[in-house]
């Protein structure tokens, strides 16, 4: 079946603009035969249908033109946490229309079956973009970031301040779209602002100065996805081992810690991160 004079019209459109950093014609995100990315179509030459269309899209959003994943997720949670996030809803679903490897990449609705993939690739592959249905070890989304939410956690910082390119939709939730926009990868990784010095995590959360170098920037203990840690988000599963990254003894300048964690009263950290509550 050809495509419509709409579609075409759309995806010129974006060809045309191709040799702009901001296009996502030159981005993973093009899924079309000529797409720069591991993930690719056969022989599908329209880049935005992956998805959107013109026509028959789906009821969720104008011009979706992906189905919804079904309700299913372990959410994120720690101690620490005052939000309180629920399934994924709004620009979050979308996005997870792909990254939570459950439907196929070439399902579109407006198609009766599903673009081929090249490589016999069906669903995302598995690596970091395929995050799965386990939220638990995501930085959270789907949740309300007002000044209610501020005043429980003063480590966050007041959402009148957060700057242009970081945006709450229309509940006022924080979704994957206030980090990443999945039409521009200048930056990498389809993030909104750079976070070369933290910027970006630093927009949103308010933490106290140190003038000790190697803990300046928050990507040296924590990352947003698939953190081994789960709460807290730290970058090896236990306290410790994300500690001893860096004062094992390999890192120049920094103090090595093992000998004083063999002494006989020390800090237990061994132990996970956010251990469940004790029995009332």
């Amino acid at each position: 079946m050809r495509p419509s004079r709409a579609s075409i019209v759309i995806c010129g459109l974006a060809a045309a603009a191709g040799a702009q950093p901001t296009s996502v014609v030159n981005s993973p995100h093009n899924l079309s035969a000529s797409g720069p990315g591991p993930v690719r179509a056969v022989m599908e030459d329209e880049v935005c249908i992956f998805c959107h269309t013109p026509h028959n899209s789906s009821m969720i959003r104008p011009l979706w033109n992906r189905a919804m994943p079904v309700d299913g997720y372990s959410i994120y949670t720690s101690r620490s946490l005052d939000a309180r996030p629920g399934q994924p809803t709004g620009t979050s679903k979308m996005c997870l229309s792909c990254h939570d490897g459950t439907i196929a990449v070439g399902s579109v609705v407006s198609r009766g079956t599903p673009i081929q993939m090249a490589g016999g690739i069906t669903t995302i592959p598995a690596g970091a973009s395929n995050i799965g249905t386990d939220l638990r070890d995501d930085h959270p989304i789907s949740f309300r970031f007002d000044q209610t939410l501020v005043a429980k956690d003063l480590k966050l910082k007041s959402p009148g301040v957060l700057p242009h390119e970081i945006r709450l939709d229309a509940n006022s939730e924080l979704q994957c779209t206030a980090c990443h926009d999945a039409h521009n990868d200048s930056l990498g990784q389809f993030l909104v602002m750079r976070n070369t010095n933290s910027e970006l995590c630093l927009s949103c959360h308010q933490v106290g100065t140190t003038s000790v170098s190697g803990h300046q920037q928050c990507a040296d203990c924590h990352q947003p996805h698939t953190a081994p840690s789960g709460p807290y988000l730290l970058r090896r599963q236990t306290i410790t081992d994300t500690c001893l990254r860096c004062h094992g003894g390999l890192t120049p300048g920094a103090p090595n810690i093992p000998p004083d964690l063999g002494k006989m009263s020390v800090h237990d950290t061994h132990n996970p991160v956010d251990p469940p509550h004790p029995p009332l």
